[in-house]
């Protein structure tokens, strides 16, 4: 089923928070349509977690 999004004739309409609706908007189709569990943390995120993590775990040996 095709997104909605409201169409922007002017680059100055264009905010942030605007691109983030659409993200928003896309990311839960694509979750519904797969299945798949929403996570509300950036990858970028848990790969620093995940990269500290292993950083201690090397450490520790």
């Amino acid at each position: 089923e095709p997104i909605q999004v409201e169409r922007v004739c002017d680059e100055s309409e264009i905010t942030h928070e605007r691109l983030r609706e659409i993200t928003d908007k896309v990311t839960k189709s694509i979750q519904q349509m797969s299945g798949q569990e929403y996570v509300d943390e950036y990858a970028q995120t848990v790969k620093e977690r995940m990269r500290k993590k292993r950083e201690e775990s090397n450490e520790n040996k």
